[in-house]
């Protein structure tokens, strides 16, 4: 009995042992280090696709890791430097990583550097190493590199022709003072630019693309305007692009060159001679729609005298219900009279024209019956319509108010666009615009639609008008801005001449 429990003592005693060896092999932590020594190697100012070459070097070697990694942590410090057009945007953070070896204190790394990466200076800022989880160290070096700004291309004259006529190639020479460089592997830059007029949406034409060429100085882009677009004054601008030439691959590269110095211009484009416009549409009235619309005319001008007639004096209330009433009735006509003129067309559908031509007089007597609601929701109180009587025997008409004649013209303006488009033959016009000084740019828009802009300054005419009420506004550097109305269904005189506002020494 002694002896067995001699051995088992004895066993207990053993395994003590081996466990506490064993606990004793667990916990031994491996060589951390704690410091590291940075390094750079080779040049520190740098251009992409020169890496930055730096050695790492630990102060305890690290064991027992059984693999890991290591880190290293690049910033970019400052304010970016934009040397170049980079499509993503450019980066100000890298980092750099390499396998962790046991025994190994000292490292030699490259960081790639690439386009993305902005110029300016970058700093080291931190380490980490480690296997399951990474341990930050601060390097006890300050390790910084420079990535210089790529030279951009620098245009030195632009030389294009003073004069363009519209449909004809026009060429553009332009001078650099130091060709692009070509960095990206595959990738070429090209000299490239467009041209645009004023107008809004503008036209927009782009110039010929050419590859810039190692030691060459001097370019010439082509461009072509089509025949019939507006001419003036035209802003052009440059730029420079990088693209791949081989088709397999992706076809735009990373980054673009910057361009610096001269990169806008101005040509004047004039109109081609072999462009023929029209000068008029073909929306003639023909002998039964001009009979038709003369009818109508003389219903009109009958229509306004019974009204004028029925008109009480100092009651405008009166007035505006009676008035309302007779627009009422010449409104529902209008539309009577434009079914009837369309039957008589010879066209399969009716033109534009023929539309405006019938909803401006509509228009006209719209705005009138907006005023005359106005004036019947008033607290003016009607009055005896009684009075009338004694207004016409001793026939002296009576004095309108405001509304009133507002109310009467729009039906006499109905008459006289009726009587003026059976006249002309046709619901179109032609307007001159004659300006002092001459050069204005001319707006001009039907009631109640955007303006457009004519292609020639004053002095100049404006075809194809609709019989209508016209808002004109005209602007010139230099003066204030004009606007005026000319209304085509009550003016026989096709013509508008207005003198400019402007400062002292405009001519």
């Amino acid at each position: 009995m002694k002896l067995l429990n001699r051995w088992i003592v004895g066993l207990c005693l053993v395994n003590g042992l081996m466990l506490t060896i064993m606990a004793q092999e667990t916990s031994s932590p491996p060589d951390a280090p704690s410091r590291a020594k940075i390094t750079a190697l080779g040049q520190t100012k740098l251009r992409p696709r020169q890496p930055f070459s730096f050695q790492l070097r630990f102060d305890v070697a690290p064991e027992y890791y059984k693999g890991g990694t290591i880190k290293c942590f690049f910033q970019k410090t400052g304010s970016p430097v934009t040397s170049y057009a980079w499509s993503a945007g450019q980066l100000t953070a890298a980092s750099k990583e390499t396998d962790l070896h046991d025994g190994q204190a000292i490292y030699t790394l490259e960081l790639p550097i690439d386009f993305a990466m902005a110029p300016g200076t970058w700093k080291l800022t931190k380490v980490t190493y480690g296997n399951s989880q990474q341990v930050e160290i601060v390097p006890s070096d300050d390790v910084t590199f420079e990535i210089l700004e790529v030279p951009p291309v620098k245009i030195i004259r632009i030389e294009p022709p003073p004069k363009v006529v519209a449909g004809t190639p026009f060429p553009v020479k332009v001078s650099v003072d130091k060709p692009a460089e070509i960095l990206e592997e595959g990738c070429t830059p090209f000299l490239a630019g467009f041209v645009r007029d004023s107008s809004n949406p503008p036209h927009t034409a782009n110039l010929s693309e050419i590859e810039l060429v190692e030691n060459q100085h001097s370019y010439e882009l082509t461009g072509n305007l089509i025949s019939d677009v507006p001419v003036g004054k035209w802003e052009g601008e440059l730029s420079v692009k990088s693209e791949r030439k081989m088709v397999m691959m992706h076809r735009m590269c990373g980054y673009a060159p910057r361009i610096d110095g001269h990169t806008h211009f101005t040509i004047v484009v004039e109109r081609s001679p072999e462009l023929v416009t029209p000068t008029s549409v073909a929306v003639i009235v023909n002998p039964s729609q001009a009979q038709l619309l003369l009818g109508e005319a003389d219903k009109l001008k009958a229509k306004a005298q019974h009204l004028r007639d029925q008109m009480v004096p100092n009651n405008p209330k009166a007035n505006a219900e009676i008035l309302q009433s007779g627009i009422r009735d010449a409104l529902n006509d209008v539309s009577t009279t434009e079914a009837s003129f369309k039957i008589d067309a010879n066209e399969s559908r009716p033109s534009k024209p023929v539309n405006e031509f019938f909803d401006d007089i509509r228009l006209g007597y719209n705005l009138a019956l907006k005023e005359l609601a106005t004036v019947i929701a008033s607290d003016r109180p009607s009055g005896p319509r009684l009075q009338q009587v004694g207004l016409r025997l001793d026939g002296v008409p009576a004095h309108l108010d405001r509304v009133s004649e507002l109310a009467i013209k729009s039906i006499a303006r109905n008459e006289s666009g009726y009587r003026f488009a059976a006249k002309a033959g046709q619901v179109v016009f032609s307007l001159e615009v004659s300006t002092r000084p001459q050069g204005a740019t001319i707006l001009y828009a039907l009631r109640g639609d955007p303006f457009k802009t004519l292609d020639r300054e004053s002095n100049a005419t404006i075809h194809n008008l609709t019989f209508g009420d016209w808002l004109i506004r005209l602007k010139r550097p230099g003066c204030k801005e004009l606007n005026t109305d000319f209304d085509g269904m009550d003016d026989p005189i096709q013509y508008l001449d207005k003198t400019l506002d402007c400062k002292p020494g405009v001519r």
